[in-house]
């Protein structure tokens, strides 16, 4: 109860502070993978981290080469790519489940080893920043998958700004665990029920909370049971 309480103390101070809230209507985010998505992100971390100048010359040298970096691995695989993205969107339509995973596997290698491409990019970008940014930007990251499953609360641009905090303060914490003992682990397992608890009951109306609550399964209907029959009637001794 205590570290519940101590939560939503954290939650309502990092609220009071948050910085300005996401605009309302913001425009479709670049599909994931992109130059436009890269691009993108390293204008976001600039903004939410509040690099120095230097941070911030260093981190576009850095997004450049992670440009580049994809840029050169869709010129060797890019038609493999779309080759591969084709087939799993036919194989998905159709009822043959050996093309279906033989689509999926290829899809996956492709994405994997894009992926490992642009981590090492990753790496240098991270590199740019202190301990206390890359924890910010953990909270940013966060806050990203976590306001997705909200949607349907339709939450405030305050409640948005409040959720993010929320986010932040939580990845604050977990950077602190340094350490891989039990205890750590333990803090690493309960954080995301931490973060969905400030969030239900501290941030979203009641209304807002009913809205994205998962639908309940009806009770499945029990058969009433058939009725026994009634013991018979105990017959009379016959008479000697």
């Amino acid at each position: 109860m205590a570290t519940v309480n101590r939560l939503i103390v954290v939650t309502m101070l990092a609220a009071l502070v948050a910085g300005t809230a996401l605009a309302a209507g913001a425009p479709k985010a670049p599909a994931k993978g992109s130059v436009e998505a890269i691009q993108a992100e390293g204008d976001q971390m600039i903004a939410e981290c509040k690099l120095t100048a230097d941070q911030q010359a260093t981190l576009k040298e850095k997004v450049k080469e992670k440009v580049a970096a994809l840029e050169a691995w869709l010129k060797t695989n890019g038609e493999k790519l779309t080759a591969a993205q084709d087939a799993a969107k036919a194989a998905r339509s159709g009822t043959d489940d050996a093309a279906k995973k033989k689509a999926s596997a290829d899809l996956k290698t492709l994405d994997t080893d894009r992926n490992a491409v642009l981590a090492q990019a990753d790496a240098a970008i991270l590199a740019a920043l202190t301990p206390e940014q890359k924890a910010d930007w953990e909270g940013v990251k966060l806050y990203q998958t976590t306001i997705g499953r909200y949607k349907k609360a339709n939450p405030t641009e305050e409640q948005q700004a409040k959720i993010k905090a929320v986010c932040k303060a939580a990845a604050a914490e977990l950077a602190g665990l340094s350490a891989d003992d039990k205890k750590s682990k333990t803090a690493r397992a309960a954080a995301p029920g931490k973060v969905k608890f400030a969030i239900d009951e501290v941030i979203l109306t009641p209304e807002q909370k009913a809205a994205v609550a998962p639908a309940r399964k009806p009770a499945a209907k029990t058969e009433p049971a058939p009725p026994t029959a009634a013991p018979a009637a105990a017959q009379p001794a016959p008479e000697k």
